[in-house]
């Protein structure tokens, strides 16, 4: 089961690196998300133009339950 697990998140993380290249050579803007390993329930999404200025930021502060 761990294998099946740790096989999916390496093609997921590889599918992802591949569509964030596609987003950043288009003429439209991104976005990124930000987390931390010492606190996984804290996430900041990063919105960016077609020139990679930084244009709005949105955190999601989760406390821990």
């Amino acid at each position: 089961m761990k294998t099946i697990v740790f096989t999916f998140l390496i093609a997921s993380s590889f599918q992802a690196g591949y569509a964030q290249d596609s987003l950043q050579n288009s003429s439209k803007g991104t976005w990124v998300v930000e987390s931390n390993v010492s606190s996984p329930r804290n996430q900041i999404v990063k919105f960016y133009n077609s020139k990679l200025e930084l244009i709005y930021e949105e955190s999601d502060m989760k406390k821990n339950v």
